[in-house]
């Protein structure tokens, strides 16, 4: 832009003054001893700002060799304002000029612009006499520009004192940069580091950085200075809009991560928790990830414990599915670092971007990573991991906290180190007010259930807390609610009309002529039949074939399809078979229902895989045709609050078969999922 000259009323004003003043003058010295050429046509019509505020030299218009005067030149010389006129012009002494030093003309506009800076109105030559608010560095070298005999090099102008400012000097070791030595730049961007924000904001955005830039880019401010340099980049990244940050800064950044020396990345990781923010999370997943993961496996113990603690700051850029399938593999591996140091701060790590994991995978991440570390010989990791599961604990459900914490922690509590033992004890009180608050909450949901029994508000409060928490995800709550009704429904209806059937059967003798009878202990034995008489089925399992045998349980029977007791009622149907002989069964215990009932055999523990809850759905949901009514009082399906018992203690789950209503029990969605995790397989 055209210029304008500046007001002097502040020392930053002052400064800025001298800089461009030094800008000039180095041109003209420039043109005058390195080229021996004359400008002729230094005056205000002839300066430009920059963006930065940098002054810079124009008006080429009378640009000529030093020697004789071009005719254009003393044709076109009135371009120049008549007080910036040197004497040999104003008279037209064309012929002396070659004969006089090359900066003749061009020293005394200088001098008349020097005049110009630090006075109003200047109109004449007269006023050059009345100097009087010139600094007083420059009084000697303003009289020597002016000299009509010698006049003075403009070169011989720029080791003037007045230029020996911090912005003059600051500017001038920039522009040579890529001369200096490393101890040099030490040496600068150490202190200039703390002179940046006294600079002008627009010379620092548009001058200084892109140096800066340029710098680190292309390989000058690499060296011993790298990180000095990084740091005022950083600084001054700092006061830049966010667009101009990601334009200017982030594409230099992005190619400093792809840089394979370490002492660079070291200075990156360690400087990252100020301009991470900065970053947009495309670019940390696409450029910068890949390259900071290559840190885990380096050989110096330095570089991979700042790439462990750089996942803090780019957690939150990055996606689940990164956290799961990149960052947790190679956190993992640093569980078992050879250095402690990095063992201990890969468990406060994990515990700080925990939250940023899966929902799927979370829990079972933290839990293995935190109870790996209750074992480790180095007592700070220990301290770590007791520490962590206490920071971490809304992630995990009470039955985690009173299954599997507890008493995983519980045996540090005999450590032999002093610190270990009054973590351990702080971390149990955690856990212990943890469950309280559990238990009390639930006690106060028990209180709103409604007399008349069912599932009350409370009951659906809890599912949907459940159902919404982050423990577990929503797919599994539905699909095993789906499952239980479904499942449950089928089963209840089954035996409902088997119940039926055998009601009709007693009320009509003649139709039971050659059907089975039961002994006085309840057993079922084949009735004398004539010698043509078919064999009795033989018997099968109840999760195997079908039958079309109507079979009478009893009003007061408990059925217990999964309890896991060696003497209690297992459902397992028997019937006889064409062609194979019956089995001689056990006895039996002897039941108590009003009616003749099919006392259930018993039936071995069964198995941990017998216990997987996705497989019992299944076979529950193979045995419906699509028919059959619910199993709740109204007819409905049945209830997740009705299907499931208090038996999942022991591994099994029970159900609730008696029609009473204080036998019903409420769901408990966490004992269902422990199975997997716990007894259940």
């Amino acid at each position: 832009r055209p210029f304008e000259f500046p007001r002097h009323q502040t020392p930053g004003d002052k400064e800025a003054i001298s800089l461009g003043l030094y800008a000039i003058t180095s041109a003209i010295a420039f043109l005058n001893t390195d080229h021996k050429m004359v400008h002729a046509n230094v005056g205000p019509s002839s300066l430009f700002v920059t963006d930065a505020g940098e002054w810079k030299l124009g008006g080429f218009h009378l640009l000529h060799p030093h020697g004789r005067v071009p005719e254009v030149v003393r044709d076109n010389y009135t371009i120049l304002p008549p007080q910036y006129r040197s004497p040999e012009i104003k008279d037209q002494k064309w012929g002396s000029l070659q004969n006089m030093p090359v900066w003749t003309m061009d020293a005394w506009s200088l001098g008349c612009l020097m005049f110009s800076l630090y006075h109003d109105n200047f109109t004449s030559t007269e006023q050059l006499t009345n100097c009087s608010n010139l600094p007083k560095p420059l009084l000697p070298v303003y009289k020597r520009l002016l000299s009509s005999t010698n006049r003075l090099n403009p070169k011989k102008v720029l080791p003037n004192k007045i230029f020996k400012n911090q912005l003059v000097q600051s500017v001038v070791f920039l522009d040579n940069l890529a001369l200096k030595s490393d101890k040099d730049k030490s040496r600068f961007f150490s202190s200039f580091s703390g002179r940046i924000n006294a600079l002008p904001p627009a010379l620092v955005r548009h001058r200084v950085l892109p140096q800066l830039l340029n710098a680190l880019e292309f390989g000058a401010g690499m060296g011993s200075a790298f990180a000095s340099i990084l740091t005022v980049v950083i600084k001054i990244g700092d006061q830049l809009p966010d667009q101009e940050y990601v334009e200017m800064i982030v594409p230099a950044v992005t190619k400093l991560f792809s840089c394979n020396e370490r002492a660079v990345r070291v200075h990156l990781l360690k400087h990252l928790h100020e301009y991470a923010r900065h970053l947009p999370a495309g670019v940390v997943q696409k450029n910068i990830l890949p390259n900071v993961t290559t840190g885990f496996t380096d050989a110096n113990a330095v570089l991979r414990e700042l790439t462990l603690k750089s996942l803090i700051h780019l957690a939150p850029s990055l996606t689940p599915t990164d956290m799961d399938t990149i960052v947790l593999k190679h956190v993992s591996k640093l569980h078992s670092d050879i250095e402690p140091g990095i063992r201990t701060n890969s468990v406060y790590c994990v515990a700080k971007i925990c939250s940023y994991f899966g929902d799927a995978n979370r829990r079972k991440f933290l839990f293995r990573s935190f109870s790996r570390g209750l074992k480790d010989s180095f007592a700070p990791a220990r301290i770590a991991c007791l520490a962590s599961f206490q920071a971490c604990i809304g992630h995990f459900t009470p039955d985690d906290v009173a299954r599997r914490i507890l008493p995983a922690i519980v045996v540090l509590g005999v450590d032999s180190n002093e610190g270990v033992r009054k973590a351990c004890f702080g971390a149990m009180n955690v856990m212990i007010k943890f469950l309280q608050h559990h238990s009390d909450r639930r006690a106060e949901m028990a209180a709103k259930v409604p007399e008349g029994g069912g599932v009350g508000p409370a009951a659906a409060d809890t599912r949907d807390e459940r159902k919404d928490s982050k423990t577990y995800s929503g797919y599994v709550f539905k699909k095993m609610s789906s499952w239980t009704t479904a499942g449950l429904s089928a089963a209840t209806s089954v035996v409902s009309k088997y119940a039926t059937k055998q009601t009709n059967n007693n009320n009509n003798p003649n139709e039971n002529k050659n059907k089975p009878s039961t002994n006085e202990r309840g057993s079922l034995e084949p009735s004398p039949a004539p010698a043509a008489q078919a064999p009795a089925r033989s018997a099968g399992a109840f999760s195997g074939g079908r039958s079309t045998e109507r079979i009478d349980y009893g009003e007061d029977e408990d059925l217990d399809l999964f309890d896991d007791g060696p003497t209690d009622a297992v459902a397992q149907l028997s019937l006889g078979s064409k062609n194979k002989k019956k089995k001689q069964r056990p006895p039996r215990r002897k039941t108590s229902s009003k009616k003749k009932t099919l006392a259930a055999s018993p039936m071995s523990p069964p198995k941990d895989n017998d216990l997987d809850p996705f497989k019992m759905m299944d076979d529950f949901a193979a045995t419906s045709t699509g028919g059959g009514g619910g199993g709740g009082e109204d007819g409905g399906p049945l209830d997740l609050s009705d299907m499931l018992g208090d038996n999942v203690g022991s591994g099994g789950l029970g159900t609730a078969a008696s029609s009473s209503a204080n036998q019903k029990q409420e769901a408990s969605l966490d004992d269902m999922i422990a199975m997997n995790d716990g007894g259940g397989g």
